[in-house]
């Protein structure tokens, strides 16, 4: 509801996500390759998955859903290009707690996916995206992380080409917003977040 209010308020404001990860390097290069190389097959699953253990109680911090989940649910529409359609969510399977851990079965259109994260456990951080024609995209979710093609049990390594750092990210973010990019067609498309709100609030819905 706040997100549709205030959107009723456009063209006067701008609203922008704030999903940083938009911006790394290697989600912007791993993204490119996967509309380039799968525009002729059907998406059938996503895996994507996050954990470390944390150094302090958990149930201290902000909750899952409106920290990290937020994030990995945004990195799944963002790179398999879903994050500008309408797409229709059906959760199905919602397990764990709103501060340790969380697990989240279900489709996206016609696609399964299979989302979880972790405050509790060491997780191998990725996104999976496997597609009908027997490919597989996979992205090491770390900023700098290398992505990969699997076909046919050979892996393909993409390490990324320009590196950054956690001040690069931040003022490429400024330098986004200072130069009104969120108003031209561009890789980040900061206005388009809709979907991972809903997607949370349907979260959000079936734990409580």
């Amino acid at each position: 509801k706040e997100l549709n209010d205030a959107i009723s308020l456009r063209p006067k404001v701008n609203i922008l996500g704030g999903y940083s990860r938009r911006f790394f390097h290697n989600y912007i290069e791993f993204k490119k390759y996967v509309e380039y190389n799968s525009s002729d097959s059907e998406l059938l699953r996503i895996n994507i998955q996050e954990g470390y253990p944390y150094q302090w109680n958990p149930v201290m911090l902000e909750t899952i859903i409106q920290d990290e989940l937020s994030h990995l649910v945004d990195t799944l529409f963002y790179v398999s290009n879903l994050h500008t359609q309408q797409n229709l969510i059906n959760l199905k399977n919602v397990t764990g707690d709103i501060y340790k851990e969380i697990e989240i079965n279900g489709e996206i259109n016609n696609t399964k996916i299979e989302i979880k994260f972790t405050r509790t456990e060491d997780l191998i951080n990725h996104i999976r995206l496997d597609y009908s024609n027997g490919e597989s995209y996979i992205l090491n979710l770390k900023l700098n992380g290398s992505f990969y093609k699997v076909q046919n049990k050979k892996v393909e390594t993409f390490p990324v080409i320009q590196k950054q750092s956690s001040v690069s990210v931040f003022r490429d973010i400024l330098s986004y917003i200072n130069k009104a990019s969120y108003k031209k067609n561009n890789f980040q498309n900061l206005q388009e977040f809709k979907n991972t709100i809903n997607f949370i609030d349907n979260v959000q819905g079936m734990l409580i």
